[in-house]
């Protein structure tokens, strides 16, 4: 039996065994259950918190099959499909876990960007500080000039139906 960190193999599956996160649990479970999910999440805090445990059960809920056909009520993955046991196991290829100390610089930016579904940056404050904003924009970057004139009124039209 291979080795495997006791933070890895106790790591919380659902939102109610997050301990101490009913704030950051509640507005999750609330954006899950409502079906307005924001594009985007910006977890802070100090170490060992559950800053990449709360983005990985994010994740799961937004790729869970279950969830997604409607055969699971609530905001929790089933952990049973084979979406969760994948992003679980960590081989999913539509979850990518990023590490922001390893992924550092400009040049770290094309290998990353658009490489999942859902991707989340961990340790985002090592990432040194003048690459931020070209980090930001050169991954923008990408996604932007694939878009056509029918993609950005499509998106318009949809931002606008969202309401303020």
């Amino acid at each position: 039996m291979a080795h495997r960190a006791l933070t890895l193999k106790y790591r919380p599956q659902v939102f109610a065994d997050l301990i101490g996160q009913d704030h950051v649990t509640s507005v999750l479970s609330r954006a899950l259950e409502s079906g307005r999910v924001a594009h985007a999440f910006l977890f802070t805090g100090a170490r060992g918190v559950g800053k990449t445990t709360s983005a990985r059960i994010l994740a799961k809920a937004l790729n869970c099959e279950k969830r997604n056909a409607g055969v699971l009520k609530g905001s929790d993955p089933c952990n049973a499909c084979t979406s969760c046991t994948e992003i679980t196991s960590g081989v999913s290829l539509d979850v990518v876990e990023i590490d922001g100390a390893s992924n550092r610089g400009i040049g770290d930016v094309p290998r990353i960007s658009g490489r999942g579904v859902h991707s989340f940056i961990r340790q985002l404050n090592d990432i040194r500080s003048g690459a931020r904003k070209g980090n930001a924009v050169a991954l923008m970057k990408p996604v932007a000039e694939k878009l056509t004139d029918e993609d950005i009124g499509n998106l318009a039209a949809y931002m606008a139906s969202l309401g303020p």
